[in-house]
């Protein structure tokens, strides 16, 4: 056949569908029918995915104040590279690329005249979230089909967890989209373990790499991560088939994950010559996790209610994965004569629960202070998995259905979620303070940093030279920090230091915001300034404090 006879077959059906389009035909159908030509059918489910879970996660998000990690953040990205570099080698390297991203989001915000609102600052996350949410969809697609990948998807969109990190300001929800796609390439790498090609395999062993290191480097603990890799890839070579699955597709999956070792361990060697320099400056540095508490049973019994159980839907959740998974399956292998046999286990999933299980088991166990709900919203893409998969194990009518209960209970309980999250108000105080503050009031803002970056961003038009922090700390910059010897200054615990700043003011305001110090602490702190306020003649003002759980604010005049 020649191309004039191909080009003729193809443009022969052009008269017919313009005389159908005359005659009635509704026009949608036309368009449909152009534009499914253009994308398959999962491009567009996965887009859809996309577009739901960023819905989810997008509700609400400008509510919530910024809390003391996103001011901390913003303050960071907001800095030139030059003045970043300082941090970014330091003891805030753990997020490296989140706070590059961030800062270039800064200067596009800047160059639109945008402003700094919670929403804008929030959205490169939620961006992250929606699509990790189609990360999800495609990797349940194409190994459990397309209830598996909707199941996850929805799973991961309503998880209470997922959601208040979609909702920060910080580089989580990177390091959950990196990470995903790393998983994502890895299995496909070994599926592909037996093609002819070499260099389609050499593309998604490269592809893994530079995804493993930018999920690194998105967030540091990544690196404890990155040893489920290995245990899948060992189980995949050296586990049986399972019960009633098929010893072929085991086999074959033992002989791709056997071929892979070698691509792996060269892709694993480059990742690790990557993260080097992090890693040198983790070692030099140290890290900041010093407050979080290690793992205890107890811990992890109020982990579960305080982050699942608060919400009613996940309630609900893990007691349908458990019928699913246990009941559900005896149930129908005892009436196989009118239901659809339970679909076996497949390799894969070998893997996604060695992501998952690895993980908690790692994060309890290091004595590096991961065991906290922030750093474990990495478990939560293979949870939302495992849900796909035991959703895919039944046949298509028990899927379907319990595909649509998963929808309504995850709907239902959205507010439920909103609600349980925990939020640090910093707006409401300084809004409060910026309404209250005249021109010439001083102000007492302890501890610093925490006071500055906190209740200091919501307090618009403050002139610097009416405000005295304690320890170190640049206004103008916004941020300040040890490594900076132009942030320097004079600390005023001391009564004399105290007592100069105050001797020209007439009206001070004391604002306490003790962010992470423990109760005994902040309230004595809170009783010493206080004291020494008292002692330079000045006496608190009756209906003008404000006290919160985040900060305590006074109004002092000077006696008369």
């Amino acid at each position: 056949m020649t191309v004039v006879d191909v080009l003729r077959k193809r443009f022969a059906s052009f008269p017919a569908r313009a005389n159908e389009r005359r005659h009635g035909r509704p026009w949608w159908r036309s368009a449909r029918s152009i534009v499914s030509g253009g994308l398959q059918r999962d491009a567009w489910l996965t887009m859809a995915a996309v577009i739901v879970a960023f819905a989810i996660a997008v509700w609400h998000a400008d509510k919530p104040s910024l809390d003391f990690d996103e001011l901390f953040a913003v303050g960071l990205a907001s800095q030139p590279l030059s003045v970043m570099w300082h941090f970014l080698w330091g003891k805030e390297c753990q997020m490296t690329l989140y706070y590059l991203i961030l800062h270039g989001w800064l200067g596009v915000l800047a160059a639109l005249g945008l402003g700094h609102s919670e929403l804008l600052l929030r959205l490169p996350s939620l961006v992250a979230v929606g699509l990790t949410a189609g990360v999800l969809y495609r990797m349940g697609v194409r190994w459990w089909g397309r209830a598996a990948g909707f199941v996850a998807a929805l799973v991961f969109a309503t998880n209470p967890v997922l959601l208040r990190q979609a909702q920060e300001a910080r580089g989580y929800a990177f390091q959950v989209l990196l990470l995903s796609l790393a998983w994502y390439v890895f299995l496909v790498a070994i599926e592909k373990a037996d093609d002819t090609a070499i260099a389609p395999r050499r593309r998604w062993w490269i592809a893994f790499a530079v995804l493993l290191t930018l999920a690194i480097y998105a967030h540091i603990d990544t690196m404890v991560c990155a040893l489920a890799f290995p245990v899948a890839l060992a189980a995949l070579a050296l586990a049986p088939a399972a019960p009633g699955a098929d010893v072929t597709v085991f086999a074959r999956w033992r002989v791709r994950a056997r071929a892979s070792v070698r691509p792996f361990a060269l892709s694993a060697l480059a990742v690790g010559v990557a993260v080097l320099p992090l890693a040198i400056d983790a070692a030099i540095h140290g890290g900041g996790n010093g407050w979080v508490l290690p793992f205890t049973p107890g811990r992890l019994v109020r982990m579960v209610h305080d982050n699942f159980f608060a919400s009613v839907t996940w309630v609900i959740v893990p007691m349908l994965a458990l019928l699913l998974l246990a009941v559900l399956p005896v149930i129908l292998r005892s009436h196989r004569s009118s239901v659809p046999q339970i679909r076996p286990l497949t390799p894969p999933t070998l893997a996604v629960f060695a992501w998952f299980a690895v993980i908690w088991i790692l994060f309890c166990t290091l004595p590096m202070h991961l065991f906290h709900w922030r750093y474990l919203v990495v478990t939560v893409a293979p949870f939302a998995l495992l849900m796909g998969v035991a959703v895919s194990r039944v046949g298509p009518v028990v899927a379907r259905t319990t595909l649509l209960l998963l929808l309504v209970v995850m709907v239902a309980g959205l507010p439920s979620a909103y609600h349980a999250m925990p939020r640090e108000d910093y707006r409401t105080v300084g809004r409060w303070l910026d309404a209250r503050m005249q021109p010439g009031d001083g102000a007492v803002c302890w501890p610093n940093p925490y006071c500055a970056f906190t209740v200091g961003y919501y307090v618009r038009d403050l002139d610097p030279a009416t405000m005295m922090y304690a320890g170190v700390w640049d206004w103008d910059r916004r941020i300040c920090y040890h490594q900076l010897p132009a942030c320097a200054a004079p600390p005023f615990s001391d009564g004399p230091t105290l007592a100069t700043y105050l001797m020209g003011q007439q009206r001070v305001w004391l604002v306490l915001a003790p962010h992470g110090l423990t109760p005994p602490v902040a309230h004595q702190e809170e009783r010493d300034e206080m004291q020494l306020i008292a002692a330079a003649g000045f006496y608190p003002v009756d209906g003008m404090s404000l006290i919160t759980n985040q900060a305590v604010i006074i109004l002092y005049e000077r006696s008369r």
